[in-house]
Order: C-alpha cells, then sequence, then structure tokens
C-alpha cells in the first residue's frame, strides 16, 4: 500500500506550516514539539509503524469554526427564503377575498 492511500485529510493543508515524522523518528517529533506543532492525525507507514502528521495548533479548529459560519450562513439564507414566501402567500391571498366578495 502506498503513503498517499491512507493520507490523512489535514495532511494537505498543513504541509506549508506542518509535516509527517514517523513515530521512531524521535528529532523529527522533537523539532515539531521545538515548533509549537501538535498531532493532526496518523497513518500507517508503507514499511511499519506508524507516521505522525503534525500541524500548527488550533488548524482543526480553525477548520471545524469555517463549518459553523457556512452552516450558520445556509440557516440564514433559508430563513429568509422562507419569510419571502410566506410574504408572497399573503400577497395572494387579497385576490381569494376580492373573488368572495364578487358573489355578494
Amino acid at each position: 500500500m502506498t503513503g498517499t492511500s491512507h493520507a490523512c485529510s489535514v495532511e494537505r493543508r498543513c504541509t506549508g506550516h506542518g509535516f509527517t515524522c514517523a513515530s521512531l523518528d524521535r528529532g523529527c517529533v522533537e523539532r515539531a514539539r521545538q515548533d509549537g506543532l501538535e498531532v493532526a492525525c496518523e497513518r500507517p507507514a508503507d514499511e511499519g509503524g506508524t507516521l505522525f502528521v503534525y500541524c500548527p495548533s488550533g488548524q482543526v479548529a480553525r477548520d471545524s469554526s469555517v463549518v459553523w459560519i457556512l452552516l450558520a450562513v445556509a440557516i440564514g439564507i433559508a430563513i429568509v427564503g422562507v419569510l419571502v414566501f410566506i410574504a408572497l402567500l399573503r400577497k395572494k391571498s387579497p385576490l381569494r377575498t376580492d373573488a368572495g366578495r364578487e358573489g355578494t
């Protein structure tokens, strides 16, 4: 199996700021900790063992906040759509009352 088949979803996003270390590479792990990086995910290595993907702290939290913002925008758009729909229904309702008055 290749390493790319087990790639973590965050690995491509933080490669400019983070890096991948083998679990047995103490020098790499120590450098990541000195740089203030934390493990974002782990995946199996090609030759056995585990690879850890180190990213700046809060990287996953920032991605999560973007999702919440997009969800809030989508809900806001849905609410506006419902309000417009209700307003259009109320505009059409006087036509029904005018039709009822013609018979009297």
